[in-house]
């Protein structure tokens, strides 16, 4: 084969094999293949508080909502033709002295998929209780001051190890949560995206104060 058509095809192989990923026309499966790590960027072109999702550096779709909302509201994934995929409904109640937030998930077909849940006592940092839909405890989300000092790290951990970890970078106009899938549980991404930036959110309240 001549050396000009061998080096024609290696050419070729090779922009293919660079070439961008497609989104799957399922972006709950893209967001739960193992080993995932997923990018969260603030989108600064919102009226709210909002971000990119991005797999490989692609764009895949979007997260909506209050993240950090007085009186509750929705928190949904989109995919990019703007389908909501996933979403937590948010409802806040006064126990004692503290804010308990609560809030319960729903899949794309609007079905209840469980609930994440705030204890009424939480001293020095700050956690949410995960359950999937028959109300069993799946996993607890934890934000961790204490291990890097200029990123806040979010685990969230299942059978005393933890399945997802997700790092704060910050940036002088825009944050980028990176969260990666550490061992397979039964926490799905889309519960890991949202509680993730509730604490993300959160932590930046408490910055203002």
């Amino acid at each position: 084969m001549p050396l000009k058509k061998i080096l024609l095809l290696f050419g070729l192989g090779l922009s293919l094999f660079l070439m961008p990923k497609p989104a799957s026309a399922d972006l709950t499966a893209d967001l739960n293949r193992p080993n995932q790590t997923i990018e969260l960027r603030e989108n600064l072109s919102f009226k709210h508080t909002n971000y990119d999702i991005k797999l490989d550096g692609q764009k895949v779709g979007y997260v909506s909502g209050d993240f950090f909302h007085p009186f509750g509201d929705t928190i949904s994934i989109h995919d990019n033709s703007g389908n909501v995929i996933y979403s937590e409904r948010q409802q806040r109640r006064r126990w004692s002295f503290s804010l308990v937030r609560q809030g319960s998930f729903y899949d794309k077909n609007h079905q209840f998929a469980g609930k994440m849940k705030e204890p009424f006592w939480q001293f020095f940092t700050k956690n949410y209780r995960l359950y999937d839909a028959d109300g069993k405890q799946t996993g607890t989300s934890t934000q961790n001051n204490w291990k890097n000092f200029l990123h806040h790290t979010y685990d969230i951990k299942a059978d005393g190890k933890v399945v997802w970890q997700g790092r704060n970078s910050v940036h002088v106009v825009r944050d980028t949560v990176y969260l990666k899938q550490m061992h397979a549980s039964k926490v799905p991404a889309e519960q890991a995206i949202i509680v993730t930036l509730v604490h993300q959110a959160v932590s930046q309240a408490e910055k203002k104060k």
